[in-house]
């Protein structure tokens, strides 16, 4: 992938997740406390700056009422 499509596809995570946190009415920073993740990191996954791990995915699957599939982007 060239690096405008890996920043695309960054963005277009991060803008998924956010959606999902404003779905299930959550804050970013509710989200990092019930994630126990730091702010910062939440922040980063939202802006497109860091991959969003599957750790958190997988801690977000097992706390909230969401399907993992949700997370992931189809082209």
């Amino acid at each position: 992938m060239l690096d405008s499509e890996i920043n695309t596809t960054m963005l277009r995570i991060g803008n998924n997740f956010l959606g999902i946190l404003n779905d299930i009415k959550r804050r970013p920073e509710d989200a990092a406390e019930e994630l126990q993740v730091s702010l910062e990191e939440i922040t980063s996954i939202i802006k497109g700056e860091k991959e969003l791990p599957f750790d958190i995915i997988k801690r977000a699957t097992e706390i909230w009422s969401i399907n993992i599939g949700d997370f992931f982007l189809i082209k």
